[in-house]
Order: structure tokens, then sequence, then C-alpha cells
């Protein structure tokens, strides 16, 4: 299977792949830095995500942003 990215909507520094992770770039003076999240198990073992933008905190499941973006 070939990897596809797509932008998070609302979050420009955020990708989403659809092999199941997501992926931050911070913007510095010498270069961009791209790294993958690590994400929060809940109770129920599902993986939570922080994304932030501008102080805009949002919490998202990862199979929801999987839905949202490739189905």
């Amino acid at each position: 299977m070939q990897e596809v990215l797509k932008q998070i909507k609302g979050f420009p520094d955020y990708q989403i792949s659809n092999l199941g992770y997501v992926l931050s770039t911070k913007k510095y003076k010498n270069g961009t830095v791209i790294n993958k999240m690590n994400p929060y198990k809940t109770k129920s073992n599902r993986e939570l995500l922080i994304l932030s933008n501008n102080g805009y905190r949002q919490t998202s499941y990862i199979h929801k942003l999987l839905a949202k973006y490739f189905n």
C-alpha cells in the first residue's frame, strides 16, 4: 500500500497518513522538523491526539480522523 498524506483542516502544521499516524511539522529559522506524534491511549484502548493551532486546542481520535479524510 502506498502512503498518502493529507493536511488536517484547521491545523496547518499537522498531516494524517492513510497508514494511521499523524505527522507534526514545526518550522524554524534553520529548517523544518517533521515528527511522528505519539497518541494517548484511552481506557477504551482508542488512540487520542491533542492538536493545536495558535492557542486553539482540540482533541481528536485517530480513527475518526482516518474516517473523515480517507473514506
